[in-house]
């Protein structure tokens, strides 16, 4: 949603069986029996580890990280592990200890070359996670074609797969289930492109109708799920949507991401502030940085 335009620049079982022990009496017979018994006994130790092994996995898989969308400066106080501004490079007050997700937000006709390099230097700057085109299925934003977003994002692809950079991540639509984006993701596979995970950006009013349309979003493509902009919102009548709605929507909303294991990140709309247009009523932040009423329910997920 966010209405500046960045351009780029440069700037993560199995088990040994043992042979049985021959017998030819009654004595290796008996320690035969011995031995069994040991060996069920590890192999009883070595399955249970392996259990806790894969509930361990599964426990990281369904860990949703908390994002901010904007007020990178101030990310840390709502406990988010990452934040992004819709560019490419990290802002200089960038709290210690929060993740910064740099993000090309169009496509200009870079070549190939061009964007090896660019993707290089930013994972030689230590960042982990590549965003792409904000919203490139509307004319206020990144506006791009079908064709011309995938040969730029192939650039990405190539790049990413050559120098071992996995966190690549679509493109977030204005509508994700735009023939746009049905269209460009039907082509990501046929073509075989890398992409770790579909991003949306979704404003309804309804808790419910979101997280409806979250799982719309990973039922329609199967991949994982980035949510990097939500909120409620009314977009004719904003502010019939007051503080108290934005609340009862986040104690839905987040733990409802949280429980989904195929979501990776989410990260909440922070480019407004309290009485000033549209989603004024969801801001996490007043205009000095401190928290909302709303921003202090944020940090407790």
């Amino acid at each position: 949603m966010k209405k500046t335009t960045h351009r780029r620049v440069g700037k993560l079982s199995s088990y040994a069986r043992t042979d049985k022990p021959s017998w030819l009496t009654i004595l290796n017979e008996k320690q035969k029996n011995k031995n069994m018994k040991k060996s069920n006994k590890y192999r009883s130790l070595i399955v249970l580890s392996s259990c806790v092994a894969l509930l361990g996995a599964t426990s990281v898989a369904n860990a949703a990280y908390k994002g901010t969308a904007g007020q990178c400066a101030n990310a840390n106080k709502v406990n988010a592990t990452w934040t992004y501004n819709w560019g490419s490079s990290a802002p200089s007050n960038l709290p210690a200890g929060v993740q910064f997700y740099p993000m090309w937000w169009g496509y200009y006709g870079a070549t190939q070359a061009q964007d090896t390099a660019a993707l290089t230097a930013l994972k030689n700057a230590g960042y982990g996670v590549l965003l792409m085109y904000n919203e490139p299925d509307s004319s206020s934003q990144a506006n791009l074609t079908v064709a011309y977003a995938l040969q730029g994002y192939t650039h990405a692809s190539v790049a990413a797969n050559s120098l071992g950079f996995g966190n690549l991540i679509s493109p977030a639509c204005a509508d994700d289930n735009s023939t746009w984006m049905q269209q460009f993701m039907a082509s990501v596979k046929s073509q075989g492109l890398l992409c770790h995970a579909v991003a949306i950006h979704c404003y309804q009013s309804s808790a419910s109708s979101f997280l409806s349309y979250v799982d719309g979003i990973h039922s329609r493509y199967g991949y994982n799920v980035y949510v990097t902009e939500f909120a409620p919102t009314d977009w004719q009548t904003p502010t019939t949507i007051t503080v108290a709605n934005c609340q009862s929507f986040m104690a839905t909303a987040v733990p409802g991401l949280k429980s989904r294991g195929y979501v990776l990140d989410y990260s909440w709309y922070c480019g407004t502030l309290p009485g000033t247009g549209v989603l004024q009523t969801a801001a996490l932040f007043d205009s000095s940085g401190n928290l909302t009423t709303l921003g202090t329910q944020y940090k407790t997920y």
